[in-house]
This record gives C-alpha cells, structure tokens and sequence, in this order.
C-alpha cells in the first residue's frame, strides 16, 4: 500500500528513518500482529510511505492498519488534503493480483 501525506504532514520515525510502532501499526483485525523494519519504506521528503504486509492467511475486509501523521498545530484539517491510498492485494495462495480489493482513508 501506498500512501501520500498533504504538504506539512509528516510519520513520526526512528533514528534509522524507520516508522515508529506508535506511528504506524496493523489495527482491526491484524490487531496484535508485528510489522517489521523491512515492512516500511518511508521518504520524508516525498511525504511518501510503502507499507507491505504478506500473509498466507485469508482475511475478511475492514480495518488492517493504522497511521498517525504529525500535523502543523496551523493546520486546518481537510480530507481533500489526503490522496486516498494505493493498495494493491495477492491471494494468499496463487499470489495472483486481486484489483477488486481496495482501500480507502478514514478519518476519526
């Protein structure tokens, strides 16, 4: 999955430029699971985040995962200011693309 942060907006992220486990974690129904260094590809300067996730597992659609970006406290909030994510899903078996599966944001 691809997500573009609005101008201003930033990940809270480690020394190593890693996404912290606070900024960026699996929620709803991958609650509990791990992601990993190698799950990330964050560029501050693009406002670009790539987040991977392989399961063998099948889920039902809903909730997987959770981001908190760092806003300017100037910031006037607008969901316009957010491009929807890029997501692409694998069956878990065949590997075989999925185009019907999509993501969309939400907002609290």
């Amino acid at each position: 999955m691809k997500v573009s942060l609005p101008v201003g907006a930033a990940i809270a992220v480690d020394n190593a430029g890693i996404p912290t486990a606070q900024s960026v974690f699996l929620s709803g129904q991958f609650a509990g699971a791990a992601l990993l260094p190698q799950n990330f590809l964050y560029d501050a300067g693009l406002r670009l985040l790539k987040v991977s996730y392989a399961s063998a597992s099948s889920y039902q659609l809903g909730e997987f995962i959770t981001i908190s970006v760092i806003v300017p406290k100037s910031y006037i909030f607008n969901a316009g200011d957010f491009v929807q994510p890029v997501f692409d899903a694998f069956a878990p078996s065949t590997g075989v693309p999925m185009p019907y599966v999509t993501a969309t944001a939400s907002f609290p």
